[in-house]
């Protein structure tokens, strides 16, 4: 029996729907990561009236959010081109149930950044991978619109 090279495969066609399952699978992910950003931000500042954050340490805390997107999105990718958008992806998943678990049980002012710190840290390389798997399943015809999808489930849970 002999193999194909990669160059040698027919292309699937657009009209297949076997990109279908992926995507949906993808989108689902996406939302599951929106979930938590929509769930917690209105308990922003219900946190800092719980804990009596001074504006500048709840700035920090919020601002968390922003500072993973800079330190871990470049790593994120790396990680997914390494080990596979799958794994990093499910990884990432788990890291930010672990972090919305500690959350939810926040004690102290110290492991609600601890916890806040796992979510993100699972959250942003989970989000570059989903950005990677909508490139890489949906058909060049439809990518743009894919993408388009992505960033408003995206816009929903923004902070």
């Amino acid at each position: 029996m002999e193999t194909l090279t990669a160059a040698e495969k027919k292309p699937v066609q657009e009209t297949a729907l076997g990109w279908l399952v992926p995507f949906t699978a993808t989108i689902l992910a996406m939302m599951a990561l929106q979930m938590s950003n929509l769930g917690s931000s209105p308990l922003l500042k219900e946190a800092q009236r719980e804990f009596k954050m001074s504006a500048s340490l709840y700035g920090t805390f919020t601002g968390m959010y922003g500072l993973s997107a800079l330190l871990l999105s470049v790593p994120g990718g790396m990680l997914a081109k390494r080990f596979g958008e799958r794994r990093v992806m499910t990884a990432g998943l788990l890291m930010v149930m672990i972090g919305l678990i500690i959350l939810s049980r926040v004690w102290s002012v110290p492991t609600a950044f601890a916890g806040r710190a796992i979510w993100l840290l699972g959250y942003r390389p989970a989000f570059v991978c989903v950005m990677t798997a909508i490139a890489l399943t949906a058909p060049l015809s439809l990518r743009s619109r894919s993408m388009g999808i992505v960033g408003a489930i995206t816009a929903f849970g923004s902070e």
